[in-house]
């Protein structure tokens, strides 16, 4: 997808092929880019607001972003912003397939009604500059629960939550997985990057090492497969749910 332009079907091949229609490789790249960024930005505050209401009013060990594009200040080179969403502890937000099988339930019911604003309806927050016009690239999810512990055991095995791992997940609606491990300040704060599409030009001039991997191989790792079925069922009501939106935006313009 370029400019405004409503977007095609999500591709479901797992292919290399063109972020949403773009044959700019570089900019297909640094939106990829910029979604490990906002996520790990996310992660961090994530882990940060967990810890400190870890005893009082605590919040899920999971957080949702759901990515949007717009253009940028550059010409035709698009800025990623997202808007986010937190649960608080409870029985509905204890199991993240569950989660996610359970919104996808919601937002299936409104894939057709050009009022339902994802920003606006599902999202806690929003990036401040996110344009009214952006358009839905993805869903995200920061994970507290990571292979070396549970949130649970994690929080009582910490000293501060510069010191809290966790796992990143993106989905874009080209087909693109990406799986990040994010770890702690006493691990270094290193963070290791799996993802099915190029997040760079090279590894020169990627702000993270990253290493290729198949769509399949990563929905059947078993640390990802569970959340990574029900996160492309998400991500596809969610787009379907935008472009509602965004047809209905054209038709009043017109």
């Amino acid at each position: 997808m370029t400019g405004h332009s409503q977007p095609t079907e999500p591709s479901t091949s797992g292919g290399q092929g063109a972020l949403f229609g773009s044959q700019d490789f570089k900019r297909e790249a640094d939106l990829r880019q910029q979604a490990v960024e906002r996520l790990r930005y996310l992660s961090i505050q994530h882990a940060m607001h967990a810890w400190e209401r870890r005893y009082r009013d605590p919040i899920a060990p999971y957080a949702f972003a759901f990515l949007y594009a717009q253009p940028a200040p550059q010409q035709s080179w698009q800025s990623l912003n997202a808007a986010t969403k937190l649960w608080l502890a409870g029985p509905e937000a204890s199991d993240l397939p569950r989660l996610l099988f359970d919104l996808n339930n919601l937002v299936a019911q409104h894939t057709s009604d050009p009022e339902f604003d994802i920003r606006r309806n599902l999202a806690n927050r929003v990036d401040d500059k996110m344009a009214d016009d952006a358009w839905y690239i993805g869903l995200a999810v920061s994970s507290l629960d990571t292979y070396s512990g549970a949130w649970d055991r994690a929080c009582k095995s910490v000293d501060s939550h510069a010191d809290l791992p966790a796992t990143i997940r993106i989905v874009m609606i080209d087909s693109t997985m990406i799986a990040c491990d994010r770890r702690g300040h006493s691990e270094f704060n290193t963070m290791s990057i799996r993802s099915t599409h190029p997040l760079s030009m090279s590894m020169l001039d990627s702000p993270h090492s990253w290493t290729g991997i198949t769509p399949s191989e990563l929905r059947n790792d078993a640390q990802h497969a569970g959340v990574l079925r029900w996160m492309e069922e998400l991500n596809l009501s969610l787009w379907r749910t935008d472009n509602a939106r965004l047809a209905a935006r054209r038709e009043r313009q017109t």
